[in-house]
C-alpha cells in the first residue's frame, strides 16, 4: 500500500506518462515482494552497490563543501 500510495502518486505528479528511474534505498538485497511490485508496475529500479561510496553523489558534494570551507 505504501508503494502504491506514495511512489505511484508522486511519479504521476512529477513525470506523468514519462519514464523514470527509482533509486532504491541502501538495501543491497531488497525484499522479493518489493522487487515484484516494481516489476509488475514496469518501474526501473537502480539498486545501490554494496560498499561503493565513490558512486554516491553526496560524497562528491561533501568534498566540494569541505574545500570551500577551507578557503
Amino acid at each position: 500500500e505504501i508503494l502504491e500510495h506514495f511512489v505511484l502518486r508522486s511519479a504521476d505528479k512529477l513525470y506523468g506518462d514519462a519514464d523514470f528511474l527509482f533509486q532504491q534505498d541502501f538495501s543491497t538485497r531488497p525484499a522479493k515482494t518489493t522487487s515484484k511490485w516494481f516489476a509488475d508496475h514496469d518501474i526501473t529500479v537502480l539498486y545501490w552497490l554494496a560498499s561503493m561510496p565513490d558512486l554516491n553523489p553526496i560524497e562528491n558534494l561533501w568534498d566540494i563543501f569541505k574545500r570551500k570551507m577551507r578557503n
